[in-house]
């Protein structure tokens, strides 16, 4: 089986920028509309990786997940850490994380993902 690279972008939201049924649905529930897309998250972060031809999203989400929690994460820098509600785009399609894995988001991110 030959390796495959997968676009990875992070979108995380400004918690300054919720209001409190926002930190209800996304912080604790994990639940983003579109309108929290469009107002309240930033790319924070885009970085590629490898994997082989039959990983799944999810698996690739959690690796994610587990490297940007890291203490020695690449972006320890620049960003927090991941958390419930934050965003996950793998090869242009969305995941928003949930308490326990991740779903996929029906929301449109094009409008903040740079090509």
């Amino acid at each position: 089986m030959s390796d495959k690279i997968n676009n990875v972008v992070i979108m995380q939201y400004d918690i300054r920028e919720l209001s409190p049924e926002d930190v209800l649905n996304v912080m604790i529930r994990g639940d983003v509309s579109q309108t929290h897309i469009d107002n309240i998250y930033k790319v924070t972060y885009s970085f590629d990786v490898e994997s082989n031809c039959s990983a799944e999203d999810s698996e690739i989400a959690e690796y994610v997940w587990k490297l940007l929690n890291s203490d020695n994460r690449p972006n320890k820098n620049i960003s927090v850490s991941m958390n419930v509600g934050d965003i996950v785009v793998i090869n242009n399609v969305p995941y928003v994380c949930k308490n326990v894995g991740f779903k996929k988001c029906d929301c449109d991110v094009s409008n903040l993902i740079r090509k």
